[in-house]
């Protein structure tokens, strides 16, 4: 599958491993390369692989075809950057989440926005989806942890336990 790299200096980038990583260890090769215009914040491979989703600081998501660099769609609708991106395990809908503290879900067939989310009360620092669903995680500076139904659109439920910002889910 190889590796995705987003980058402040304006690129996407993936990677490939070479070597078989035994004793003589492995390594990563440049693959392809995207330049676009503005700071990568964040980004993630489409289910299949086949796509990138790419936040950008200019508050728009961009989805790009992986092998030939060309962009698919740009999702426009956040207001501030776009600090995480995901899919859904069908591939039919694209989460981000922003410094705008909104969770937007988009199809990724045509690019159309299914629904914003006011999901925290802080900027939503990470998502993850649950395999094989629609339901949702996302977090954000606010502490919160929050399960959501991306059919429904529906706080399923808020998780508290975190003192301070949450940075990552997994």
């Amino acid at each position: 599958t190889g590796l995705l790299s987003a980058s402040a200096d304006k690129t996407v980038a993936t990677w490939s491993v070479v070597g078989e990583g035994g004793g003589g260890g492995a390594s990563l090769a440049p693959e392809l390369s995207a330049d676009l215009g503005d700071d990568a914040m964040c980004a993630r491979f489409s289910p299949d692989g086949g796509k990138m989703l790419v936040g950008l600081l200019d508050a728009s998501v961009r989805v790009i075809h992986r092998d030939s660099l060309k962009v698919h769609l740009t999702l426009y609708g956040h207001k501030l950057p776009v600090l995480c991106v995901g899919a859904s395990s069908d591939g039919t809908i694209c989460a981000s989440g922003s410094a705008d503290k909104s969770v937007k879900l988009w199809g990724l067939d045509f690019g159309d926005m299914h629904r914003s989310l006011r999901a925290h009360t802080e900027p939503v620092t990470a998502l993850a989806w649950v395999p094989r669903t629609h339901y949702l995680f996302t977090a954000g500076k606010d502490r919160l942890i929050k399960l959501w139904d991306a059919d429904t659109y529906q706080l399923i439920h808020a998780l508290r336990g975190h003192h301070a910002e949450v940075w990552s889910l997994a």
